[in-house]
């Protein structure tokens, strides 16, 4: 299922855009509708990247191209625009292609297509659309870090790392249950680790999937992850990160 973010101002565009998506072939859920600047960029830093984004030049409280300033978006993005004079500035960003407002079914059709036509399609036996179809680059993911221990440098392989936290700074745990601080943000560490492997939890919690033993409710009906080794807070996702950990996880 691709997950789409639609960044946009006028209703009756965003209604256009939803009506047209539902006349391609495509499976596809709108995770989020938004219409500022100031908002996209809050709930691209609180919430898993979509799989595509639909993006206004013009938007409630200025142009769009800033929130590329606040937030490093490495999902592609298709910008909607009813000016033909920003579609330079718009590749310079992850602009994969731009539309021409009123959006039309077949040029629409056609940019689906190719986008759809630069990735590895896989599909699993569910029928669903893998989430790793959508890198647009091969990446040499990370294989190993190195750690400060006393006075010198250990390094780490990635597979003995249970998970990544932020408590004040980054710290790597791995399955031993031994920890070390890391010079890295989360945001850092999510463009540099597979993400076949690796899945953000939450704001604070990067997990290695072969270390996420439960997701459940605690007894005010929040959703939990817990991991192994175990963490020191209780690890708090949203519905839609339990959602998608569970499609994850299976």
């Amino acid at each position: 299922m691709l997950r789409i973010v639609i960044i946009e101002d006028e209703k009756l565009s965003v209604d256009n855009l939803k009506a047209l998506l539902k006349k391609t072939a495509l499976p596809f859920t709108i995770v989020a509708e938004i219409d500022s600047v100031f908002e996209s960029v809050s709930w691209l830093k609180n919430n898993f990247l979509p799989d595509l984004i639909f993006m206004d030049i013009h938007l409630s409280d200025g142009k769009s191209l800033e929130i590329f300033k606040e937030y490093n978006i490495t999902t592609p993005v298709i910008f909607t625009t009813a000016y033909d004079y920003y579609a330079i500035q718009v590749f310079k960003t992850s602009g994969i292609d731009y539309l021409l407002k009123p959006i039309v079914y077949e040029h629409l059709k056609d940019t689906l297509k190719s986008f759809m036509d630069k990735k590895t399609i896989y599909v699993n036996n569910q029928g669903i659309i893998n989430d790793s179809i959508f890198n647009f680059k091969k990446h040499d993911y990370k294989k190993r870090f190195l750690v400060k221990e006393g006075k010198g440098y250990i390094p780490i392989i990635t597979d003995n790392i249970a998970y990544f936290h932020r408590t004040g700074i980054v710290f790597v745990k791995l399955f031993d249950n031994v920890s070390y601080s890391l010079n890295y943000s989360l945001n850092q560490l999510e463009e540099i680790l597979d993400p076949n492997i690796f899945i953000r939890v939450n704001r604070k919690v990067i997990a290695n999937i072969n270390s996420i033993q439960q997701l459940t409710k605690n007894y005010n009906d929040n959703y939990i992850a817990k991991l192994n080794p175990s963490h020191n807070e209780e690890i708090q996702i949203s519905q839609e990160s339990y959602t998608r950990l569970r499609e994850f996880l299976s």
